[in-house]
């Protein structure tokens, strides 16, 4: 497996923050920037479609000027939206000095390949979301200069759900015998919401809420699935990723996938998950979604009900985006941490989601829709 591994240090108190990330994730936030520059000089069209690919160096030389060519077979060839190449051997324990990436767009037969300094590619993914959280945690002082790197690796020693943080982890030593020779807390990535640029807001989000962004494409084929229940309810998994947030505020769940339930129990008026149908969708995320967990589950409503509007229970609306008696139940089941999410929509494709809170499961103020991975566009706050 290719992956990076972060290092966040400084000259005087060396290593205060170590994780291994996946190239995609870690990449992410600069392949959208630089797009979103290359949308602003005309070289990508704004709406077509491209795929990066990432070769570490570990040489001095640097590109200065880029590479463009049109060759429409190569740029048409099928590849993961951002991924890693290697074109000579990993050295997992040098540095990274740079990255060539390369673009291709699938429409024009653009080949923009260009070398930039592996600084300002791990600065970039610290800055959206890592930095802060050190600073909140009084790991890094206000101003104190840090240094990032980044080595690559290929093999299969990955702990992506795992992060090292020397610093406080010699403050515990101090008051527990710690058991573990490496000593680790389990942690989501962080991330930044801004990192999804200019996103479309269904409903309005406060404070408490979680944040819950929703890709695109896959709103459209969650809108077509709802479109589906004329006679029974629909139902299935909902599949992407968790993040931990930097601003105080409640996880990040992005949707990107989901896999639609089979052997459950469905009416006009209700959906039942089985222990089959559990157990085949789990080996479909396995088999199709590689990297990816299940975030929280939805379901179509065929049948009206009133419910209140607002807190002080004195409006009411007939509506068919409720959680039922029998929904409360399953979340609880088998959607029980807080950051699980669920959704319910209609089959108009109308949708509300549902979370915990306080522990208790309430509706989200909102959700935000971002364009698909590949799909060229300005990039929020970076122009």
């Amino acid at each position: 497996m290719k992956y990076l591994k972060l290092e966040v240090k400084t000259e005087s108190r060396g290593v205060l923050y170590e994780k291994d990330v996946e190239a995609r994730n870690a990449l992410e936030a600069f392949v959208r920037s630089i797009v979103s520059g290359l949308v602003h000089d005309g070289t990508i069209r704004e709406g077509e479609h491209y795929c990066a690919t990432a070769v570490p160096r570990y040489g001095d030389f640097l590109r200065q000027s880029p590479v463009v060519v049109i060759d429409e077979e190569k740029a048409a060839e099928v590849s993961d939206w951002v991924e890693m190449r290697f074109e000579e051997d990993p050295q997992p324990d040098k540095p990274i000095r740079y990255f060539t990436i390369e673009f291709r767009v699938k429409e024009s037969g653009v080949i923009y390949r260009y070398d930039y300094q592996m600084r300002d590619v791990a600065a970039f993914y610290v800055r959206y979301g890592i930095s802060q959280a050190l600073l909140n945690l009084g790991v890094l002082q206000q101003g104190e200069y840090f240094f990032t790197t980044f080595f690559a690796r290929d093999d299969d020693d990955a702990r992506f759900d795992r992060e090292s943080i020397p610093a406080l982890e010699s403050q515990a030593s101090s008051l527990v015998e710690l058991v573990s020779p490496e000593p680790i807390r389990t942690a989501f990535p962080f991330r930044d919401p801004s990192v999804y640029g200019e996103v479309q807001m269904d409903g309005q989000t406060d404070e408490e809420d979680i944040r819950i962004f929703v890709r695109r494409d896959t709103m459209e084929r969650l809108t077509g699935e709802a479109k589906k229940a004329s006679e029974v309810e629909r139902g299935g998994l909902l599949v992407g990723q968790v993040y931990d947030t930097t601003d105080a505020g409640r996880h990040v769940v992005e949707i990107s996938d989901f896999i639609v339930s089979e052997h459950t129990a469905s009416t006009v008026t209700e959906l039942t998950y089985t222990f089959d149908s559990w157990q085949s969708s789990t080996a479909k995320l396995r088999e199709e979604f590689p990297g990816k967990k299940i975030v929280g589950w939805f379901h179509t409503h065929l049948i009206d009900l009133d419910v209140y509007t607002d807190e002080t229970r004195t409006e009411i609306e007939r509506t068919k985006l409720f959680f039922s008696r029998d929904d409360v139940f399953l979340h609880k089941q088998f959607f029980p941490d807080e950051w699980y999410v669920a959704m319910v929509l209609d089959p108009e494709g109308k949708g509300l989601f549902f979370q915990w809170r306080d522990r208790e499961i309430v509706p989200c103020g909102g959700y935000a829709v971002f364009e698909g991975v590949g799909v060229a566009g300005r990039a929020g706050g970076e122009e």
